[in-house]
């Protein structure tokens, strides 16, 4: 039988791949965001899409507990990381 060698994961690794891809962990604290699949309904602002801001583990439940939500478009979120990109190539 073959000597199975585990991954060196890390715990932010390892709550990101529990969560799922479409999630990202703040790396300060306990808290992480939730996304949702981008609605099918065009509206004239754009294509809606969920944010859940989450808390982890919460020691009374035991669980993720959500603090609250934003419905935002994706056309949104477009533009504001390519302004972040933006200001990156400027420093």
């Amino acid at each position: 039988m073959a000597k199975v060698e585990k991954f060196p994961v890390n715990h932010e690794q390892r709550e990101l791949n529990r969560r799922g891809k479409m999630s990202l962990n703040c790396i300060v604290s306990d808290r992480w965001l939730r996304v949702s699949a981008p609605h099918h309904s065009v509206i004239d602002l754009g294509t809606p899409i969920e944010i859940d801001v989450m808390r982890a583990n919460s020691n009374s439940t035991g669980g993720d507990r959500k603090i609250c939500n934003l419905v935002i478009t994706v056309e949104q979120l477009r533009a504001l990381l390519a302004e972040i990109e933006k200001k990156q190539g400027q420093q």
